[in-house]
């Protein structure tokens, strides 16, 4: 189901369909005490999709004329040039003799190629 309604079209007509998408860090509800990955569909219900996380882990933003990424979103928005997500993850729990859940450090870093200047 499209909405809203697609208006009347050429049959072999270019659509540019999309979908928003929400992603956050936020209070685990499967490991509580810890971070969790969430992502709401719009208009949908939250999801919890990853856990756990260290509270370092989060979004980091590229801006015009920067090579590296920050964490502060730019202003205006319209300046940022891609994101980069910082993914600490923990175990859920600690390794006998150790005693802090074990670490594992990710960054992804997505820049976009169509941004305009």
């Amino acid at each position: 189901v499209l909405s809203p309604t697609i208006p009347t079209t050429v049959v072999g007509a270019s659509l540019f369909l999309f979908q928003r998408v929400t992603y956050k860090f936020a209070n685990s509800t499967l490991v509580p005490g810890r971070r969790a990955l969430w992502r709401i569909v719009r208009n949908g219900s939250s999801e919890e999709i990853a856990v756990p996380f260290d509270a370092g882990s989060g979004f980091r933003y590229f801006a015009t004329d920067s090579l590296s990424a920050q964490d502060a979103v730019p202003s205006p928005l319209s300046s940022i040039r891609g994101v980069e997500l910082v993914l600490v993850g923990e175990s859920e729990r600690s390794s006998p003799g150790v005693g802090a859940p074990e670490e594992s450090n990710m960054r992804l870093s997505i820049l976009f190629r169509n941004a305009v200047q």
